[in-house]
């Protein structure tokens, strides 16, 4: 029996502590994880590299995750974004209401579990 394509996933934030602790948590669980610092990184990188989740940061330096979520959306709109951060107020949740491609977002700190269950959700084609 032919092995199933493992899941690409980039995670997107400015401390290294987050992304360190996301990409491990999805590797552990069978996910090829890439981490990218801030939204121009993230966006060079969704450019050249296949990925089947975002998983986006709201307040980071150079491009915030607004801004990232809606220039990845312009040329890969086929990406979905799970936005992961601890500044979602009101007036950020109606920006990302607007972009097709959020599927989802949850406030840090995530506890594993839930955050896994998002990501499947998002990769089975559902919102989180």
């Amino acid at each position: 029996m032919a092995e199933l394509e493992r899941k690409r996933i980039l995670v997107v934030d400015d401390e290294s502590t987050a992304r360190e602790f996301y990409q491990a948590l999805l590797k552990k669980h069978g996910y090829d994880a890439d981490v990218a610092v801030d939204g121009n990184d993230a966006f060079r990188k969704v450019n050249r590299t296949a990925y089947d989740l975002v998983h986006m940061d709201i307040r980071m330096p150079n491009q915030d995750g607004v801004g990232s979520a809606i220039s990845i959306g312009l040329v890969r709109p086929d990406i979905p974004i799970l936005v992961v951060s601890g500044f979602l107020d009101d007036n950020v949740l109606k920006e990302l209401e607007k972009e097709s491609n959020i599927r989802g977002w949850m406030k840090k700190p995530t506890g594993a579990e839930a955050y896994l269950n998002a990501v499947r959700r998002i990769l089975d084609g559902f919102d989180a």
